[in-house]
């Protein structure tokens, strides 16, 4: 038990791009010279019609930049997750700045540990003697 839907007929559908009903033009004729002022039907036919046209030119063009304009949403919206997931992994794994040891000492006028170091002799046999076996 198969239902068929109702098609739409499309014989009485006019195009988006057919200008609106405008009064038919009438031809000029070769063997006027002279030039004669438009009425003011034909100006108001001719301004409907720049205006038709110009709407439709500026809703071709809008339509032709929503795909371009989708698709740098898109990809701004990809960089952004990921950079807000890079700084979510960062704050569980802070990134080391540098290789080189933190002296917090450095900047102030302190004590110089390779001074120290220097002037200090280290006895080796007592540090590297061996301990006592706890029985």
């Amino acid at each position: 038990m198969s239902r068929a839907l109702p098609r739409a007929s499309h014989g009485g559908v006019e195009e988006f791009d057919s200008p609106p009903d405008l009064p038919p033009l009438r031809p000029s004729s070769s063997t006027t010279t002279a030039t004669t002022e438009p009425t003011a039907e034909e100006a108001l036919a001719a301004a409907t019609a720049k205006r038709h046209e110009d709407l439709l030119a500026r809703t071709r063009q809008s339509m032709s930049n929503t795909a371009a304009v989708a698709k740098s949403a898109q990809l701004e919206r990809r960089r952004s997750v990921k950079t807000a997931a890079r700084r979510k992994r960062e704050s569980f794994m802070p990134v080391r700045q540098s290789l080189a040891p933190f002296d917090e000492y450095a900047g102030e006028g302190g004590v110089d540990r390779e001074a120290l170091m220097e002037e200090e002799e280290v006895d080796y046999e007592a540090v590297f003697m061996s301990r006592p076996r706890v029985k």
